[in-house]
């Protein structure tokens, strides 16, 4: 542990006086106190943690990373188990980090009611007792609010105060918390939101609290409760690296149609309902640059999809075992003609051709001195594929036989175990100078 220098202010909550009112309020006294780390381990050394800084005025503004963790390893029957957090109970603000983390006794945060604002880092995980966030009732803002593997906590009840702030960037992540049934106390969140991340908390049927969202730069759902859908998210119109992934109720991507602007990466895996994305029409063309799509068993087409990506070059695309879809001509309009890390169509059985990507003339790769760390092509598994003449470009054409020296894939090349008229590079070469003959 590091204690560094204290300060002394004369001031209302944040440094400001109110003087709307005729009369005057008496001031407070916030004192801040800097260090480097603290672990708390035990309810003694909470309880004496005021103790830790020489002055009898206790500390109201804490600049540190603040960790409140049961002595690890420690049994059931350990002495002294974190069971409250009273010795925090005069600290309103946390410049950097407050870590809440394996108190398996803790069952309320109650001592922190004045806490304000958290600047930084506010994480809330491992609790496996902790069944309430009412203490944090006086909550207003908080930089990275992480909210993680709290076996019983049911609701985010306590969590209604905190708003977000213009030009203040502001994350959020809720994972892993298997009793969690509402996030509705999140309706306060109005704006934009840098990062979310939903995902894993099984009985959360709902994402009802989100409805104040007008733009997320990361947003992550993955992994709720089979009922969970995006109709609290309708008023989104705006976000930059979108996935979704095991939602049963998602039909479609109707409540992301009034997204505008670019995304740069699209991820769907383990849809199993999700029939079409033809919502997507009003984003920027020429931008996806990673596109993903993995185990989405009903989902057709991707037409709405075309000119979306990256017009020149995208980073990746991978399509996996997605069981009805047919085509993939959703690829095409952007003028794609380079792909940097890689192109993976694999075990897709409906998929008959590969016509979206017949502007791609390049794998380009990722290349370190003497290392090709990326730049594959991989068309495999896709037992209704018998037409791969779009990828004649990308395999060197116009040489024939396919060899390996003349092709545009700096890496792995595996065409194998598709459909009768796809089973080597040398067959889409063939169907590919077929075309070229028939067009002349």
């Amino acid at each position: 542990m590091i204690l560094g220098k204290t300060r002394w202010y004369q001031s209302g909550l944040f440094g400001s006086l109110l003087l709307a009112t005729l009369s005057f309020a008496p001031v407070s006294q916030a004192r801040e106190c800097s260090f480097d780390e603290l672990k708390l381990r035990s309810q003694t050394e909470v309880n004496d943690f005021q103790t830790l800084f020489d002055d009898d005025e206790p500390c109201t503004i804490l600049d540190g990373k603040l960790v409140i963790e049961q002595q690890p390893g420690a049994g059931d029957d350990f002495d002294d188990p974190i069971v409250s957090l009273e010795g925090l109970r005069d600290v309103t603000m946390v410049r950097r980090q407050l870590a809440i983390v394996g108190n398996p006794r803790l069952v309320s945060l109650s001592g922190l009611e004045r806490l304000s604002r958290v600047e930084g880092t506010l994480a809330i995980t491992h609790n496996q007792g902790l069944t309430s966030l009412n203490a944090l009732e006086s909550l207003n803002f908080v930089g990275f609010l992480r909210i993680g593997t709290n076996r019983q906590l049911a609701t985010l009840d306590g969590l209604s105060g905190i708003q977000l702030e213009p030009d203040t960037p502001s994350r959020l992540a809720i994972a892993r918390n298997p009793s969690l049934e509402s996030i509705a106390s999140l309706a306060g969140l109005q704006g934009e939101l840098s990062q979310l991340r939903i995902y894993d908390n099984p009985n959360l049927n709902s994402l009802a609290g989100l409805q104040g969202l007008t733009r997320i730069g990361e947003l992550r759902l993955e992994d709720n409760g089979p009922s969970a859908d995006l109709e609290p998210l309708s008023e989104l119109n705006a976000v930059d690296w979108l996935t979704l992934g095991g939602m049963p109720a998602l039909t479609n991507l109707d409540q992301m149609a009034g997204i505008g602007g670019p995304l740069f990466e699209l991820r769907l895996r383990d849809n199993p309902n999700l029939l079409n994305i033809n919502q997507l029409a009003a984003l920027e063309n020429g931008r996806i640059n990673r596109l993903t799509l993995i185990r989405n068993d009903r989902l057709i087409h991707i037409d709405g999809l075309k000119g979306k990506l990256a017009s020149d070059m995208a980073f990746s695309i991978q399509i996996q075992q997605n069981a009805a879809l047919r085509q993939v001509d959703g690829l095409k309009g952007a003028g794609m003609e380079y792909v940097k890390d890689g192109v993976t169509v694999t075990d897709n059985p409906s998929l008959r051709n590969l016509d979206g990507l017949s502007d791609l003339s390049r794998i380009e790769g990722f290349i370190q001195p003497g290392v090709i760390l990326s730049g594959d092509l991989t068309i495999s598994g896709n037992a209704a594929l018998n037409d791969c003449a779009a990828l004649g470009k990308v395999l060197g054409f116009p040489a024939r036989p396919h060899n390996e020296d003349t092709d545009n894939v700096p890496r792995f090349l595996t065409i194998a175990s598709n459909g009768e008229g796809a089973q080597n590079p040398d067959d889409c070469l063939d169907a590919y100078a077929e075309r070229v003959d028939e067009n002349k």
